[in-house]
């Protein structure tokens, strides 16, 4: 018989057998005021509905694609803070795309990692259409479907580097971004 041992802050685990079999983090986190978890994403096609959306109408886009098993995607979050705070008063905003997943649990992983790594910003979770479709439309994205992958997306809603420096990369970043504002 499967028990719930305890309900710990956001996390439930489950105890069968006096061993826990599972952990189930709190699906109900729907982000705040600094980090924005696009609630009609299974609505967006192609990475040209998701960058014409009017919150990102002139501003220039990072876009960020990481999975939640790949801990090169995660080693980059560490980078973020102070490329963020840099930009934070100017017309950038940093896209998040999830890859897609396969298991309710990589919901829960994905809400969690939000969380936890407080990646504020604009969060998707891509569904295998939209992730297979974004290397169809932005055929100069080197090393199909491999993550992390990042993206340069100008106030015109043109993709101008379809393979971005990583945040661990600050310099090249920082002119990168600078040259489209």
């Amino acid at each position: 018989m499967k028990k719930i041992l305890a309900v710990v802050g956001m996390l439930s685990i489950i105890v069968l057998g006096g061993y826990v079999v599972k952990y189930y983090h709190d699906l109900s986190f729907d982000g705040n005021e600094s980090i924005i978890i696009l609630k009609d994403y299974d609505e967006i096609s192609s990475l040209s509905d998701l960058v014409g959306r009017k919150e990102f109408e002139n501003k220039v886009l990072y876009v960020d694609m990481w999975g939640v098993y790949c801990r090169p995607c995660i080693e980059e979050f560490k980078n973020l803070n102070e490329i963020k705070e840099r930009y934070k008063d100017k017309e950038v905003e940093f896209v998040y795309l999830a890859s897609p997943y396969n298991h309710i649990d990589d919901v829960q992983k994905w809400k969690a990692a939000i969380k936890n790594y407080n990646l504020e910003g604009n969060h998707m979770l891509m569904n295998l259409d939209f992730y297979k479709g974004i290397w169809d439309e932005v055929p100069e994205m080197e090393e199909p479907f491999v993550i992390p992958h990042y993206l340069l997306i100008d106030k015109n809603k043109m993709v101008i580097d379809a393979n971005a420096p990583r945040p661990s990369q600050k310099e090249k970043l920082y002119s990168a971004i600078d040259n489209l504002l």
